[in-house]
């Protein structure tokens, strides 16, 4: 029988019922969520001997004094007594009621379910005690901060998850997403699943108890690698769409790069051979970013944007980069850069701004490449 039908049955509430759980007075059967909730199944017995304490109650037996009555029923008659000489010293309120408790008979040894049968009907309207339906400030107060922490502790994992998938989507406008990475955060969330699942399972309220305390020490330890490695799912933006030509991340360093925004025009809406790759990561060691555009225009147009770059990279005032012409595979190369040359081997951090021209096909390559931590450029795996 669950709590609510109990309560329906004897006429106590569902805290109440709860109070002389605590108490040990009554030990029915239980299972346990992950926050600590228990959900009771009373049998007969445990309804019957509800009813009883109920009733004791009513009449002014203490917490303590049930107990003792239920554990040695042959103190019965000596707390009877005691209660009897209690309830004398305030005759006013409680002339009713002694009344009944006086009709004992003080040679007979009386079970508890006796007793309260013999007391079930008082001379007057009694109630139970109301401290029993009162619950203790500070033991509420413990019992929200235990549940708190536990929520905490086992949504901790799900949470770091759902904050390093929300960085990156905010971040990156075109997310790669990296499967390794993904089935290690899947299985590093399986304690916070099973703590979910254990109360489902017919176990020992221990070894439940000891199940739990693992997974969510479990939880706590792996949620700060959750949390690096959610922040790396989606750690990189790559298309080669030429309608996104241009549309960058909003972390992409192309966007506080004066010299890239000059250098790139709008793309031709009416050229058919459009070539364009962009690609961003950012990691725990640096950023990388490639953008390279190409198409071809007519003979007017062509000599009027290779005059236009030629002029930008002759009139740059930045002092710390380096301005060189390149002649690579029939290409003519406008170059300004930092670090090593754009194509040698990279050593360390780069920038590299290209303008590729080809007379012949009138091919015009648009170029921009930055990283933090070195490494191979897009471009130089393309053909020249």
């Amino acid at each position: 029988m669950k709590i609510k039908a109990v309560c329906e049955s004897t006429g106590l509430t569902d805290r109440t019922v709860r109070y002389y759980i605590e108490e040990e007075l009554i030990s029915p059967a239980y299972t346990e969520n992950y926050l600590g909730r228990k959900t009771f199944d009373f049998s007969e017995a445990d309804v019957a001997a509800l009813r009883d304490i109920a009733i004791l109650r009513k009449f002014g037996f203490s917490i303590a004094e049930i107990r003792e009555m239920m554990r040695c029923p042959d103190s019965i008659i000596r707390i009877t007594k005691e209660l009897q000489s209690r309830k004398q010293a305030s005759v006013d309120e409680e002339q009713a009621l002694l009344t009944a408790l006086s009709k004992l008979d003080a040679s007979r040894k009386y079970t508890v379910s006796e007793l309260a049968a013999f007391l079930s009907k008082p001379v007057c309207e009694a109630t139970v005690p109301v401290e029993d339906s009162k619950s203790n400030p500070f033991k509420r107060a413990l019992s929200f901060l235990k549940k708190t922490i536990l929520f905490l502790i086992t949504w901790a994992p799900v949470a770091c998850v759902a904050n390093g998938f929300f960085y990156g989507y905010r971040r990156y406008q075109y997310l790669v997403v990296d499967g390794g990475t993904l089935l290690a955060i899947s299985l590093l969330c399986l304690p916070t699943i099973f703590i979910l699942l254990l109360s489902k399972l017919k176990l020992k309220p221990l070894l439940k108890r000891i199940i739990k305390v693992v997974l969510l020490i479990f939880c706590l330890w792996i949620t700060p690698t959750i949390l690096f490695l959610a922040l790396c799912t989606f750690s990189s933006s790559e298309t080669s769409n030429h309608h996104n030509y241009r549309q960058f991340d909003s972390c992409c360093v192309m966007n506080r790069d004066s010299i890239a925004q000059d250098l790139f025009p709008p793309w031709p809406t009416y050229s058919a051979d459009i070539e364009y790759y962009y690609f961003l990561s950012e990691g725990s060691f640096g950023a990388a970013c490639d953008v390279y555009a190409q198409w071809s225009l007519d003979a007017e147009e062509f000599s009027a944007e290779v005059s236009r770059v030629q002029a930008l990279y002759e009139t740059t005032a930045e002092t710390d980069i380096t301005h060189s012409t390149l002649q690579v595979e029939g290409y003519t190369c406008f170059v300004l850069y930092t670090g090593s040359p754009p194509f040698d081997p990279a050593t360390g951090d780069y920038i590299y701004y290209i303008f590729a021209y080809n007379a012949q096909s009138r091919t015009v390559r648009y170029i921009y490449s930055y990283s933090e931590v070195g490494g191979q450029p897009y471009y130089l795996s393309l053909e020249w």
